[in-house]
């Protein structure tokens, strides 16, 4: 935890937060390298928009992403990435961020990402590699690189450890990419079919916008992770619920629009269930909660000889006071139901399908 403590001193940008939602193929290659990171399995956490667009962190490495998009035809120059704009480059900014990690004794990467390939100062477009290392080009390229960051930046060190990626993203037709995407991942990783695609394909693409729109600084790493990081662990337990879920969210469904008469009671369940149905897949607290209600069950099964309902009206007064003020009645009731439906069934399903 130190190295992270350490990364902690880095300089943050939040600007790009506000107006983040404009850039959704930003958003959308960070999806696309969490499903890259996840089938290596490997713990990892993808930060968006602290201290640089798209963030990979290890358990004692970095890496940092900076992307960069165009319509237009040509491809990227050296000179362009190098220009200085309000005081700082592109390739400028990248560097000094590696500087910042080396003096905080991280081991750190850096990348920039387009949709068009390089052009070196030789005139070399490289489309030919998707991965190119600044350290490959000719010593000629190298040199000129190194005097003019070390112009902007006031000192250098070298080239080691960053790079160029060439990513070919569809600008015009990027949500449908990533749902194919979507699809191959979770076939890969479950050796089975999406039933429902764009389900989860906006669950996880609405995971990623709430990450990158939080616009305040983070005191703590853990704060830091909890607001504006994905984790492995979160996509373990997103794949693992919608993969597992279908059953049990049926029957949560299936009892509300059959056992729920009154119409404006159905209504209200029903949208508890909807916001649940989010929350649940990445909220330890809800986790921990579920727990917490399915053992005081099983303690005091001799009390509950009595219907769903019943058994539901009997539990609510007990664990209310466990929510925050942000849960409603109706989204309490709903939660107790399906862990009532959970334990019924003998599972460790969670809440989602």
């Amino acid at each position: 935890m130190s190295k992270h403590n350490d990364y902690m001193n880095l300089e943050y940008d939040l600007a790009g937060s506000r107006s983040k939602n404009r850039f959704k193929n930003e958003l959308l290659w960070g999806l696309s390298k969490i499903f890259d990171l996840y089938k290596n399995n490997i713990n990892f956490s993808v930060i968006f928009d602290y201290v640089c667009d798209i963030e990979v962190h290890f358990d004692d490495s970095y890496e940092f992403y900076q992307i960069k998009t165009s319509k237009g035809s040509s491809a990227y120059t050296l000179s362009k990435i190098l220009k200085p704009t309000n005081g700082s480059s592109v390739l400028g900014k990248l560097f000094d961020l590696k500087h910042q990690s080396i003096k905080n004794g991280l081991d750190s990467k850096i990348a920039l990402v387009c949709n068009k390939a390089l052009k070196d100062f030789c005139n070399k477009e490289h489309s030919d590699r998707e991965i190119l290392e600044f350290n490959s080009l000719k010593t000629s390229c190298k040199d000129k690189i190194i005097n003019i960051l070390s112009t902007e930046l006031g000192e250098f060190f070298d080239l080691d450890n960053s790079y160029f990626i060439y990513s070919e993203m569809n600008l015009n037709n990027c949500e449908d990419e990533f749902l194919g995407k979507t699809v191959r991942f979770y076939s890969e990783v479950t050796n089975s079919e999406l039933a429902n695609p764009l389900k989860l394909y906006n669950l996880l693409k609405s995971e990623i916008e709430i990450k990158s729109s939080y616009e305040l600084a983070c005191n703590d790493y853990d704060s830091l992770i909890l607001k504006k990081a994905l984790t492995k662990r979160d996509l373990d337990k997103i794949l693992d619920l919608y993969y597992n879920g279908p059953t049990l969210t049926e029957k949560v469904t299936e009892f509300i629009n059959s056992e729920v008469e009154s119409f404006r009671k159905r209504l209200a369940w029903k949208k508890a269930f909807s916001k649940l149905y989010r929350e649940f897949s990445v909220s330890s607290f809800l986790e921990a909660l579920d727990k917490k209600v399915r053992e005081y069950i099983v303690i005091n099964i001799d009390d509950f000889d009595c219907s769903r309902f019943e058994l539901i009206d009997k539990l609510y007064p007990i664990f209310k006071g466990d929510f925050g003020p942000e849960f409603e009645e109706s989204d309490i009731r709903v939660f107790l139901l399906f862990v009532i439906i959970k334990l019924e069934e003998g599972s460790h399903e969670q809440f989602i399908s």
